[in-house]
Formats: C-alpha cells, structure tokens, sequence
C-alpha cells in the first residue's frame, strides 16, 4: 500500500493502522488492529494475511487531527490487493473549507410519535479535509431513542450527554452520507410544530412527510408543500428549498453557523371517542378469556399452583391500563376533541370496566387466602401426632 499526498507525491514514515474485521458463525464479529510506519517511499507491504470469506480489511492513516480510511476490502488466495490512500491538509474551520451539505428530512407520523428521520449528503469541494469540532446541535428537550447508522468511515453524528448531538469523523474531498434519527411525542393534538436542528453549511434541504387527505405542512423559508406518491404508494406531502444562488458562491459559504427548521403540521388524525369503549371492552374480553383459560389449566391440573398469582398480574396490567385512560380521556375533554355527553358517556363505561376489574382482583385476593388457610390447616393436621 501506499500513502500519497494530494498530489499524489509520497509522504515518507507516515503512521498506518490496518484493522482486521472477522465475521464467523464460530467467532461471531471481532476486529483487532496493527500499527506499522510507511518506509521513505510511503509505501508498506502486509504480509501473511488471512483470506476468505467473513474477513476484511481496512487502512487507515492519520495526519493531525484527521484520520483518513480507505473502503473495506477483502482477499483472495494468491491475490494482493494495491491501496492508494489520499492523506490531505486538515482543518477545523468551516469558513476556510468548500464543504457543503445536502438535507433530507423523513417525518414519520405515528399514533403516539412523529419518527425524525435525517439523512445528509455531505460535498467537500476543497483539496483540505474537514475535521468538525464543537458542531454541537442541541435536540428538542422531548426527544428519544436517538440512533445513528455506523459509517465504514468513521463519519456521522454521535449523541453527548445533555441531550445534544455533535458531527464527528474527518470529510476529505468527496462524499459521504450520514443517517440518524429520534422520535418525539405526539399530545393528541391534530396540530403539531416541531423545531428541528439542521448542522451548518446545508445548502439544499427537502423535507416530507406521510400524510393522510386533511393533512397540511409549512415550514418557514420553504415553498408550499405539494403532494406525492412514495415507492410504495403511501402519500406524502414534500417541499424543498435550493441555495440561494444569487448570493455568489462565497455568499453561500459564508453561512457557518446551524439553522433550526421551524415545521407545522396541522389535520393530524386523532383517535375517535369509540377509542375508549373498544379498549374498555377489549380490556374486560382480554381479562376474561385469560381467566376462563386459566381456569381450564388449573381444573386439569394441580390445584395447588401459582394459577392466582397469574390471575392477579392480568388484572392488575388491565387495571393500570384503564387508568391511562382515563388520563387521555380528561386531556380529551380539556382540549375539546370530546363533548361533554361523549365525556360523561365514556367516563361511564371506564369507570364500569374499572369497577369490574377490580371486583375481580378482591375475588383471586380472597380465593388464594383462602386456599393458604386450607394448605395451612392441612399441613398442621398432618404433622399431629397419631
């Protein structure tokens, strides 16, 4: 392999790492690394290399704050492999750089969440290689379940400690894609605004989201939406925003500082009223049949089991679950997706399904002291002398 600058001239004793990347059903996945020195020609030879099938490899060489990768690759018998590596000039400052981003934005609207889903082509147009340091961008306070796909270049976005997010990795001339994505919570509302971090320099930024007939989308400094059609069929609303070219090249560069998407969405479908007297009566027939089948077990079975233990656990989720309920249906009614004759209609048939449940909680509680007593009584009587 070989080690060349941006002109392609050798860069003598440069340090090299190759990393060796197992995956075998016998091993599962393993890595381990070598660290060696290029010679006066930049150049080192790895000898004695496994091959096959399940092992790659990877080089790597840093240069100050930089680490330059090339892809993965694998071996074959009785065949090398010749790696060119590029290692240019790093810098960590955005406005001496011809960096640029391309975002897509992906909403996801869900019964109880909207999925945030980023992905960003990043476009270095310079002969340095970016290396950001402190592009920290801080998250909605309500996000969760950040994730972030692994890039075989070591780029893409890491989550911190306080809730924000920083883009790592060194961005040589080229381009890489980076993916991540969080939830936010939905209230139940049929609006919805969200502000959503974009890092510096994006240039060009689509945005969409899956949308039912009544749904509407505006976000500040983009086109009116328009609708579409996904792969597979779904509906969608999407607009975009292209760079503002009449601000010259370096107009656009100049921009080094990160912008936060202002969206709206508003006709989000909300669940109807029937919502809580089909989980109240799926609540009661769920209770039910497990009880009844349950039942059945301990008929044919040893009577003396933890059948009553079972019978509790299933009342009590379906008791806490009503609870929740209730809580939706109060917030329902506050926000006026409920009428007062629907309220009072529904509290009814909550509170019955409650009552119910809980009768039949206190019916497994005296059943099984009833049952120690007998265990008891029947275990003293058979330890009395004859």
């Amino acid at each position: 392999m070989a080690i060349v600058n941006p002109q392609g001239a050798p860069i003598a004793k440069s340090p090299i790492s190759l990393t060796t990347l197992e995956n075998t059903v016998e091993k599962g996945e393993s890595s381990s690394s070598r660290a060696v020195t290029a010679n006066g020609r930049g150049r080192y030879r790895f000898e004695g290399l496994k091959t096959g099938r399940g092992i790659s490899y990877r080089v790597t060489s840093a240069k100050g704050s930089a680490s330059f990768s090339s892809s993965p690759f694998g071996l074959k018998d009785k065949h090398g492999v010749r790696v060119l590596l590029h290692v240019y000039p790093p810098t960590s400052d955005l406005a001496n750089t011809l960096f640029v981003m391309e975002a897509f934005v992906v909403l996801d609207v869900k019964q109880d969440t909207v999925g945030v889903n980023h992905m960003l082509r990043t476009l270095n147009f310079g002969r340095k290689a970016y290396t950001p340091k402190n592009v920290i961008l801080k998250l909605p306070p309500e996000a969760r379940a950040f994730s972030a796909q692994e890039n075989a270049q070591g780029v893409g976005m890491v989550e911190t400690r306080d809730g924000s997010i920083e883009l790592v990795g060194t961005y040589p001339p080229g381009q890489a894609e980076i993916t991540y994505r969080y939830s936010l919570p939905l209230s139940g509302s049929s609006d919805l605004a969200l502000e959503l971090p974009l890092p510096p320099r994006v240039v060009q930024a689509t945005v969409m989201v899956g949308a039912g007939p009544g749904m509407t989308m505006n976000i500040a400094g983009f086109p009116a939406p328009k609708p579409a059609r996904r792969r597979d069929g779904q509906r969608v609303l999407k607009t975009s925003r292209q760079p503002d070219m009449s601000l010259g090249v370096r107009g656009v560069l100049k921009k080094t500082s990160h912008e936060v998407l202002a969206v709206r969405i508003s006709g989000i479908p909300t669940p109807g009223p029937g919502r809580w007297v089909a989980l109240a009566l799926a609540l009661l027939a769920a209770a039910g049949g497990g009880l009844g089948l349950r039942r059945h077990r301990r008929d044919a079975s040893d009577p003396n089991t933890t059948l009553n233990a079972e019978r509790r656990d299933d009342l009590t989720e379906a008791r806490e679950a009503l609870l929740d309920e209730f809580v939706h249906l109060e917030h329902a009614k506050t926000r006026g997706d409920v009428g007062p004759r629907s309220y009072e209609r529904l509290r009814a048939a909550l509170l019955d399904a409650l009552a119910r449940i809980v009768s039949q909680l206190d019916a497994v509680s005296s059943s099984a002291q009833s049952a120690y007593r007998k265990r008891a009584e029947s275990g003293s009587a058979q330890t009395k002398p004859a």
